[in-house]
């Protein structure tokens, strides 16, 4: 693990640091304009640290829209995400509107800021839905009670109309933070113009993903669930919801 490395904002417009906030290309005037927006989110440096490296720098994590990486607001640690300048999306505008919308049912890291290519929110520890299954000497008890959580979340979220578009894909985008609570992170991919499918879309993960093997007990009669999903995608009413809870023996 590479020690963490605690860097002013300025210093990231020297040769060592630009790629960083400026990956892949970063040309003179678009560093400048990210400097320009840390800054103003009140952004005054970076800390270096986590399991990703980029040209030999640890960060928390590194996509195919941007780079994830500790920031520092006075005392305060918080997440940053700069978009990549080869990224698809022209800004993140729609990232940051489509997780303070979440945020209103209390969904989602606390969005704090935003400007064209940086998005400043609340950072969160712990580690990813897997991962944290995995532990040894994790009880049912715990894993029930993380794994309901993250269905209720996906619920209220279906419940909103707002669709993450990507939680089949929970090693990823849901993780498992102080005391057991889930977080669904990373709402590049969300729309409130599609159909909301956020349970279907966990339980998916639940019988076929990485964790399936391992949370066998937690569902029922495999028959039944897959009938209940299919009246819940058709009509997400509450008894259909009820009707799910119940094939995954929520309340055992």
């Amino acid at each position: 693990m590479v020690a963490p490395l605690r860097i002013p904002i300025g210093e990231f417009a020297g040769e060592r640091f630009r790629r960083i906030i400026c990956y892949p290309n970063p040309e003179p005037a678009e560093l400048a304009a990210r400097l320009s927006e840390l800054q103003q989110l009140g952004i005054e440096a970076l800390e270096l640290r986590g399991s990703t490296l980029l040209d030999g720098f640890p960060l928390l994590g590194k996509g195919t829209v941007g780079m994830i990486l500790v920031g520092l607001m006075g005392n305060r640690r918080v997440a940053v995400k700069i978009r990549r300048t080869d990224a698809r999306r022209a800004d993140m505008s729609h990232e940051a509107r489509m997780l303070a919308e979440a945020n209103v049912v209390g969904v989602g890291p606390k969005l704090i800021g935003a400007t064209g290519s940086v998005i400043v929110m609340q950072l969160i520890t712990g580690s990813p839905l897997a991962k944290w299954v995995s532990a040894e000497r994790r009880t049912k008890t715990a894993v029930r009670s993380v794994l309901k959580r993250v269905l209720v979340q996906a619920r209220t979220l279906d419940e909103m109309g707002l669709d993450h578009g990507e939680l089949s894909r929970a090693p990823k985008n849901v993780m498992i933070g102080r005391g057991g609570r889930p977080w669904i992170v990373d709402f590049e991919s969300a729309s409130t113009r599609r159909k909301p499918k956020n349970v279907t879309s966990i339980v998916q993960y639940f019988l076929f993903g990485q964790i399936a093997h391992q949370v066998q007990w937690f569902r029922g009669d495999r028959r039944s669930l897959l009938k209940a999903l299919r009246v819940y995608k058709q009509d997400g009413s509450a008894q259909s919801w009820s009707a799910v809870g119940r094939a995954l023996k929520l309340k055992s």
